[in-house]
């Protein structure tokens, strides 16, 4: 070997290389170093250099690819989670609703289910009202009526009254129930933020404050008598003609669903009660904070 790396320096690659070359790829090494160990020439921290070097470069390299290749899926990720958001379409509250719960018992769930058409119709108009004057609210900031989102109504009104100005007075008109703020202008425009407040209030936050004056009373009324009516099931629920076909054990837990029933009816009525207050409270102040 040693005549013929000697043959090598002085021209030529010697065979041995291409043998130790051929060696290698054939036995998956990372490559091959011809050194000796008689002569002090370097070749084993030259060889050390190599086998260093190889480590390096593919460890960078596979760290390279796994990064590319996890960007890649955050990426993939993060675009299927924008277009699932664009795609999802908003529940509207009524269907969010959660019906009362069922007994098996047709005595007790009859009144359910017609409890559950009034609660449905309140959990809807209720949502439509809040959402109206979280609207108006936020177009009469825009307007700078106010200087936040959570100002009272009559705050609102008076703002943007003020910020109009007195050649483009705001008035109230009512008919039917029906509040609509009407603006005159008179001389100078109003601009399109002060229009939009008027646009929301009168195609949101009356129309929102009709409904719930005209139907939460009747609502309340329907919900209080259909538990009267499951009350008074409740005490004969033993006499009941489904009673008599079922266990003591079922006959227990329909009573126990029946109470929880009740307790969210009753709920609903205090929520019918408290807007429908709210409501009044509102166009009161409308009417109390503006021209006729």
């Amino acid at each position: 070997i040693e005549e013929e790396l000697h043959e090598g320096q002085l021209g030529g690659v010697p065979e041995i290389v291409h043998v130790l070359e051929k060696i290698a790829q054939d036995n998956d090494f990372i490559g091959s170093v011809t050194v000796s160990a008689k002569n002090g020439d370097g070749s084993v921290h030259t060889a050390m250099q190599s086998l260093v070097r190889y480590l390096i470069e593919h460890n960078c390299h596979d760290v390279a690819e796994k990064s590319r290749s996890l960007m890649k899926a955050l990426a993939n990720k993060g675009k299927k989670l924008q277009e699932n958001v664009k795609e999802k379409k908003e529940i509207p509250p009524e269907q969010q609703f959660q019906t009362l719960a069922v007994t098996s018992m047709p005595e007790f769930d009859d009144e359910f289910e017609q409890c559950n058409m009034s609660m449905k119709l309140l959990v809807g108009i209720i949502a439509a009202f809040n959402s109206s004057l979280h609207n108006f609210r936020s177009a009469c900031f825009a307007a700078k009526a106010v200087l936040d989102t959570k100002a009272p109504i009559e705050k609102c009104l008076q703002g943007l009254d003020n910020t109009i100005g007195k050649d483009n007075d705001i008035e109230a008109n009512q008919e039917g129930g029906i509040i609509q703020l009407i603006l005159l202008e008179t001389n100078n425009g109003a601009t399109a933020e002060q229009k939009n407040v008027i646009k929301i209030f009168n195609s949101e936050v009356s129309v929102a404050i009709g409904k719930i004056t005209n139907l939460c009373p009747g609502i309340n009324t329907r919900l209080q008598k259909r538990e009267d009516a499951v009350k008074d099931l409740l005490l004969e629920i033993n006499d009941l003609g489904s009673a008599k076909v079922r266990s003591r054990k079922d006959v227990l837990k329909a009573r126990e669903i029946v109470e929880n029933n009740c307790d969210r009816i009753d709920t609903a009525r205090k929520h019918a009660e408290k807007t429908l207050k709210a409501a009044v409270t509102i166009e009161n102040k409308i009417l109390g904070s503006l021209d006729w």
